[in-house]
């Protein structure tokens, strides 16, 4: 009787630590979602413009490398940001 016990209550501590940890995993914020936002619907925009004629094609192309160096570099300055499904241990 006493080894359920035991085994009982090291279960629920190592569950609750499994909890914590997946917890606070999920409560850090997002940093890079707004920015990359902001720069899809610069593309986006690039592209209404050059639809309607108010910007030349090779105009476009540079304002779309230049959000796109952009981009890249948003992802190079956040190197510790893991999908949110990924335990830490694997990231």
């Amino acid at each position: 009787m006493m080894f359920w016990i035991i085994s009982t209550g090291l279960s629920a501590v190592v569950a609750a630590f499994f909890l914590a940890v997946m917890r606070a995993q999920s409560a850090q914020p997002e940093t890079t979602a707004p920015a990359l936002l902001i720069y899809k619907q610069q593309l986006h925009e690039v592209e209404k413009d050059v639809a309607k004629g108010l910007l030349a094609a090779e105009e476009a192309e540079r304002l779309k490398i230049e959000i796109s160096r952009r981009i890249l570099a948003l992802d190079a300055t956040s190197p510790g940001q893991t999908r949110r499904d990924t335990p830490a241990s694997l990231a």
